[in-house]
């Protein structure tokens, strides 16, 4: 792997020394330039958990890609800056059904720097519309973002306490859980090979459902492609701002839609 090449991909910068400053830039920077995108989930290419296939298509192709791919990446990526970092697994909430994912739904990574090791940070470059920035394993967390407040919550299990990431859209509106998860280590990436073939394989899967392709934009922004419901291929893009000022194009054709992708998300599909 050519970490500078990757470093390139989404413009982070390498520092003389893991910190909190340097890490809160990678995962920005990563955030508002690699999109979070199904596309091959939709057109029945293979994901496998191949670190360096993942890299093939993320930096050498310059694609986007789902949270198996882009957290499994970005891991590598901070164990070679010196970052300790661990694998934990997330069970999501789905908007929809408001049903918990199975387990191993998620990858989410637990991150130390090297001369403070029990003091850890939540990591994940792969639900962007939530967590965007590191957050400490304290309960109670909230950071604030242009287009909503995300809280991490450590509650009661009936066998074990997890925590839960919760965002809402402003001061004053109802928490909503995105997901959870507990702080068991997984100790590789292929315990989340069962749940990878689920979300590529069963009817009943959410990516199996639409396309989605979805980024911050570098002003706080967001922007996002979707096919799902009656309503066809559109481009959203949200304004930073508590209004949630949005703006709808409709994409009636394959070569909009192509053309859309590059301009809003800098990638290249064919359809």
């Amino acid at each position: 792997m050519d970490f500078d090449a990757y470093l390139a991909r989404f413009g982070g910068e390498r520092t003389g020394h893991p910190s909190l400053e340097a890490l809160e830039k990678l995962i920005r920077a990563h955030v508002s330039s690699i999109p979070f995108e199904n596309f091959d989930v939709i057109d029945r290419t293979p994901i496998v958990l191949d670190v360096s296939r993942i890299y093939a298509k993320i930096v050498a192709n310059r694609r986007g890609g789902f949270c198996y791919e882009l957290n499994s990446l970005f891991e590598t990526l901070l164990r070679h800056l010196d970052y300790d970092v661990r694998l934990l697994s997330a069970r999501v909430r789905n908007s929809t059904t408001k049903i918990l994912g199975p387990v191993n739904d998620h990858v989410i990574l637990s991150v130390a720097l090297p001369r403070a090791r029990s003091e850890r940070y939540l990591v994940d470059v792969a639900f962007a519309d939530a967590v965007a920035a590191p957050m400490p394993f304290v309960s109670g967390t909230e950071r604030t973002h242009a287009l909503w407040d995300v809280r991490l919550r450590e509650t009661a299990g009936e066998t074990a306490a997890h925590w839960r990431v919760e965002t809402r859209a402003s001061a004053g509106h109802e928490w909503i859980e995105r997901y959870r998860f507990t702080l068991d280590v997984v100790d590789c990436l292929d315990r989340f090979a069962d749940t990878l073939r689920y979300h590529q394989t069963d009817p009943r899967a959410p990516f199996m459902i639409a396309r989605v392709c979805s980024l911050l934009r570098k002003d706080e922004g967001r922007v996002v492609f979707t096919d799902r419901g009656d309503d066809g291929p559109r481009l959203i893009v949200t304004e930073p701002n508590r209004e949630i000022e949005r703006r709808v194009t409709y994409l009636r054709s394959s070569d909009k839609i192509e053309q859309a992708l590059l301009a809003n998300f800098g990638i290249q599909v064919s359809l």
